[in-house]
């Protein structure tokens, strides 16, 4: 039972690597672009609640990812009616923005 039971987990947990590993392929130059907006603009807010309702703001998964990585630092502001997530570079988010300069030329 044991040894079925860890197949199976092993089995769903290469599953989701497999999953993540595709979507960071599709979405590598969206990840890019992202962290040259940020740079340009110092700091990128992105709605999580608004008027009460969540927001379904695809950019914030991304955001999130990328925080994961540590390429981002997020902190979360509250206002009276709405909830947001505050992006910055992180030390890790500015080297990888000085290599992707060097490989793109303006």
């Amino acid at each position: 039972m044991s040894t079925e039971l860890k197949r199976l987990l092993y089995h769903q947990i290469c599953c989701e690597f497999e999953k993540r590993y595709d979507q960071i392929d599709q979405n590598l130059s969206r990840y890019a672009e992202l962290l040259l907006k940020v740079d340009r603009m110092g700091v990128w807010s992105v709605p999580v609640a608004v008027q009460g309702e969540d927001v379904k703001d695809p950019t914030l998964q991304d955001f999130e990812f990328l925080e994961k990585s540590q390429i981002f630092e997020g902190k979360v502001n509250f206002t009276h009616r709405n909830i947001e997530k505050i992006f910055a570079l992180t030390e890790i988010g500015k080297e990888l923005v000085r290599k992707l300069k060097k490989e793109r030329p303006s």
